[in-house]
C-alpha cells in the first residue's frame, strides 16, 4: 500500500474493498474514476453508490490510510478551526482532502490471488464483532494467514493489557471454539458449548 501511495504521487491513500451493496451502509463508501482517484466519499450513508460495472457491489473504505506528513498536518490544522466539523476522519478529514488533494483508493486483495479480496472484517458493531470471532472457530477458517498460528498453543495474545495464551480447539465434542489457558484447564472436559469464545474473567 505504501509503494502504491508513492507510485501514484497521492497525498492520501485509502485502503478499499468491494462488498455487497447491502453491507455498505455500515462503512465509508467510495466513488472513484478510471484511475482509482477518489471523487466522492460518504460515511455510513443509507443510500450507498454502487460500482459502475456492478450494481450489487460497492467500494468501501477499510479505515486504513496513508497520508503524506505535510498533508495530514495541514488537514488537521484546517479541520480544528472549523466549528461545524465533527473532527472525524470519515465524515470530515477524508472528504476535505478529496476536494483539494490527490486521494487514491488502494484495492486490498489476496496476496496469492489479486482477483480475490483480501480477508477483512468490519467489527464496528456488536453483531459484526461476534461474527468475526465465530468465523475463526471454524475448523478451516477463512483467515488463511493465521491458520498455523491459531493451532499453536504457545501463541501469546494480549487482551485488556494482560498477557494470556490462546488456544484454538478443533474438536471439543464435535464443537469448535477458542479457549484461554485458564479455561482450558478447568473447562476442557465439559465440551458442551457450540462455538465458544472463552477467556479469563475476574
Amino acid at each position: 500500500m505504501l509503494a502504491y501511495h508513492n507510485r501514484t504521487s497521492a497525498k492520501v491513500t485509502v485502503s478499499s474493498l468491494q462488498v455487497p451493496l447491502s453491507d455498505a451502509r455500515e462503512c465509508g463508501v467510495i466513488r472513484v474514476d478510471e484511475k482509482l482517484r477518489i471523487v466522492d466519499f460518504a460515511e455510513k450513508t443509507e443510500q450507498p453508490c454502487s460500482m459502475p460495472h456492478n450494481r450489487e457491489i460497492a467500494m468501501v473504505s477499510m479505515g486504513v490510510y496513508v497520508f503524506d506528513t505535510d498533508c495530514i498536518l495541514d488537514l488537521l490544522d484546517e479541520d480544528a478551526k472549523l466549528e461545524t466539523s465533527n473532527h472525524d476522519f470519515g465524515r470530515d478529514i477524508v472528504p476535505a482532502a478529496i476536494r483539494e488533494r490527490a486521494v487514491y483508493a488502494f484495492s486490498f486483495t489476496d496476496l496469492d490471488d489479486v482477483d480475490k479480496p483480501g480477508y477483512w472484517r468490519d467489527v464496528g458493531t456488536v453483531d459484526s464483532y461476534w461474527k468475526g470471532n465465530i468465523e475463526l472457530t471454524d475448523a478451516t477458517p477463512e483467515l488463511e494467514s493465521l491458520r498455523s498460528e491459531l493451532a499453536d498453543i504457545d501463541l501469546p495474545a494480549t487482551a485488556f493489557a494482560r498477557k494470556v495464551r490462546v488456544q484454538r480447539t478443533v474438536q471439543l465434542r464435535q464443537r469448535h471454539g477458542f479457549t484461554g489457558q485458564w479455561w482450558l484447564h478447568r473447562l476442557g472436559r465439559i465440551g458442551v458449548s457450540q462455538h465458544p469464545v472463552l477467556g479469563r474473567t475476574h
